[in-house]
């Protein structure tokens, strides 16, 4: 949530994206999970925010059903610094 406030995003817009990654399992991974293989990204667009799991050569434009603007966020970056911060 502090990456989307970073960006401008209202807190309650960004507690209700992290929200979707945090409590919501979905088929190949369960709530608070990344996939096992490819990335996992949050997406936040015009539409309600998503989880998706990405492979590394992804079309952006294929991220959002509107194709417009969208936020992408990293979910592996921020899983890897919060391990990295709880085992130093």
């Amino acid at each position: 949530m502090k990456q989307m406030a970073g960006f401008g995003l209202p807190a309650s817009k960004a507690s209700a994206a992290a929200l979707q990654f945090c409590d919501f399992g979905q088929t190949g991974r369960g709530a608070g999970d990344l996939f096992p293989t490819g990335k996992t990204l949050l997406i936040l667009s015009e539409e309600p925010p998503v989880v998706i799991n990405a492979d590394f050569d992804v079309s952006v434009a294929s991220l959002s059903p509107c194709g417009v603007s969208l936020t992408i966020i990293d979910i592996n970056k921020i899983v890897a610094s919060v391990d990295a911060a709880l085992t130093s």
